[in-house]
């Protein structure tokens, strides 16, 4: 990757970055068996650069793909890195002709600097979600007063028998991981990671600064615990779970606000929760679209990815299925 290390230099000049086209989160994708990091300098007519591309490379059946990045990669965004004043359109040119050269079937893209107008011009088809994103402001006092009463409430409530703290402790990834897999089970699913998956997520995230690891403590027992990446602009919801028992002690709220206060002491901007509900949107954030763009020259790829997807939750309930079954066969 050393046109990345020099592509990597430059972040600041691009409006698109965001915390997934750096190298920790990269090394994060390529250690869980996501693909082969690449990068692309895309020119322009001229032969100037306006614009790097930074997806992974995988094969899926005959298919090869380029994922920047895929469903199930918890990767918010990547696609191209661009300045405000690029031109899309010679981008998308560029990209679909290395797609055809090199044997590229299909591609996604996702990143909120991808006009529509001109993704849909040039065959790209979007799927559409939303997530909750909260603007933070500059001081805690500001930032607070964005929240809905019913969540300042509860987490004030929180505050007198809870006590929340961030920490670097690989530990703590165990303790969540317990938590996480027994709220799966209560939903009927199964947890759909490793233990070891988290682990490499901190071990590339955390030294690099990365990874806000929260947990929440009532009288020694853990109450809740949750990962949220980060870079300098936003910090993401990466997932975070809490005991049952102890929710009417309103862990989650304590634990969200822990983290966004720490955004504000960091100068981060927003917080993106990674979805959307009634619980996020009380913390202040509103809904924002974020669209994937699909492409494939091969007609019916995109529904074979729906198809796909519904197959990842299936399969996530028959796991559970089989694992409770097979516990009472013991």
């Amino acid at each position: 990757m050393s046109e990345y290390d020099e592509v990597a230099r430059r972040f600041e000049e691009f409006s698109s970055k965001t915390l997934f086209h750096e190298r920790p989160w990269l090394e994060y994708l390529e250690a869980t068996g996501k693909g082969k990091p690449e990068v692309l300098a895309l020119r322009d007519e001229a032969g100037d650069t306006p614009a790097y591309h930074i997806w992974l490379t995988r094969r899926i059946g005959p298919v090869k793909v380029m994922g920047s990045p895929l469903p199930g990669w918890t990767t918010n965004f990547m696609g191209p890195l661009m300045g405000a004043d690029t031109d899309l359109d010679s981008v998308l040119v560029s990209l679909k002709r290395y797609m055809w050269r090199n044997g590229y079937l299909y591609a996604e893209l996702k990143n909120q600097a991808l006009d529509e107008n001109k993704m849909l011009a040039h065959g790209f088809q979007p799927v559409r979600d939303v997530t909750a994103v909260l603007q933070i402001a500059p001081t805690e006092e500001e930032t607070w007063s964005k929240l809905k009463s019913t969540a300042r409430n509860r987490v004030r409530k929180a505050q007198k028998s809870l006590v929340a703290e961030a920490t670097t402790d690989m530990d703590m990834i165990d303790e969540y991981y317990e938590l996480i897999v027994e709220r799966y089970r209560e939903q009927g699913m199964s947890f759909p990671f490793s233990v070891e998956r988290l682990k490499t997520l901190a071990r590339c995230l955390l030294p690099h600064g990365r990874l806000l690891l929260v947990k929440v403590i009532h009288e020694g027992e853990l109450a809740a615990a949750g990962l949220f990446p980060h870079d300098e602009r936003t910090i993401y919801y990466f997932g975070g779970a809490s005991k049952r028992s102890l929710t009417k002690l309103c862990p989650n709220e304590l634990m969200h606000w822990t983290a966004i206060s720490h955004a504000v002491e960091q100068g981060i901007g927003s917080y993106d929760l990674c979805g959307t509900s009634q619980f996020k949107r009380k913390f202040g954030a509103t809904n924002e679209e974020v669209i994937t763009w699909c492409y494939s020259p091969v007609p019916g790829l995109l529904l074979a990815r729906t198809a796909l997807i519904r197959l990842h939750w299936a399969r996530l309930r028959l796991l559970h299925r089989l694992k409770s079954w097979m516990g009472g066969k013991k």
